[in-house]
């Protein structure tokens, strides 16, 4: 079953790298001649009508939340990858250190993204990158009453040191990867390089119309009863008894 969902995620993933690397590509001075010549005008298709849907961030319908994420254009259907989380990535082989752990620490607006295997995605360092589904870190936990439609996943960027697998994400499109290492994988401490990068995506767990605000369960540490615990936000309701110390990707 994992198997399968990577295989998806990966096929959605390039296809939405393609349709914004070619939204992006500039025509060149030669074509754009050869266009004018024949009266015609050059289009630019939009990421909508190419991907199905686009997204802003824009003041959210959670009140003091500041902003949060809604769909501009389209609509998104259920298992459907919606946004990406930017930022810097930590391995598994450093988070394993208390005093690595220590120096992410406080992260007062939730912005440290937990995969079961260790590796912490960090947006509150974000990167340079044109990618516009690279706002998932802006998406917020629903209100009381509210259920999420969508959901965290833990995504690895396949590799082939020696470029022979026909199953490698694209070279022309890596520099959409909206994430880099904070420090550069070892030899001894992660030995395996069938990943170029590591990170987390938002799937689409319903259909998503126009308009709607995309909310996520930011999955915080409740007490054993399911009540919040008095250290988090006043704001913060939760939507299932899943008990991570920060959010998580099961």
């Amino acid at each position: 079953m994992r198997q399968d969902v990577n295989i998806s995620l990966h096929a959605q993933l390039v296809d939405m790298f393609q349709h914004i690397h070619s939204s992006n590509t500039v025509i060149d001075e030669t074509e754009l001649k050869k266009l004018r010549l024949k009266n015609i005008k050059p289009e630019k298709k939009k990421l909508s009508d190419l991907i199905g849907f686009e997204l802003e961030v824009k003041p959210s319908t959670v009140v003091n939340s500041g902003d949060g994420v809604f769909v501009k254009e389209g609509s998104i259907l259920p298992g459907q990858v919606i946004a990406l989380f930017p930022g810097h990535v930590h391995l598994a082989e450093y988070t394993k250190k208390k005093e690595h752990i220590e120096s992410l620490l406080p992260d007062d607006n939730f912005m440290l993204m937990v995969r079961k295997d260790g590796i912490i995605v960090d947006s509150r360092q974000l990167i340079h990158n044109k990618n516009p589904y690279a706002v998932a870190h802006k998406v917020n936990h629903p209100p009381a009453g509210v259920v999420p439609n969508s959901l965290q996943l833990p995504f690895n960027f396949s590799n082939d040191p020696l470029d022979l697998s026909d199953d490698i994400f694209p070279h022309e499109l890596r520099h959409l990867v909206p994430n880099k290492y904070s420090k550069e994988p070892s030899f001894l401490g992660s030995p395996d390089r069938s990943a170029f990068m590591h990170t987390m995506v938002l799937l689409s767990t319903k259909h998503i119309s126009v308009g709607d605000e995309i909310f996520m369960d930011y999955r915080l540490k409740v007490d054993e009863n399911g009540a919040p615990n008095t250290s988090l936000p006043t704001w913060y309701t939760p939507t299932s008894l899943n008990k991570p110390e920060m959010k998580d990707d099961e």
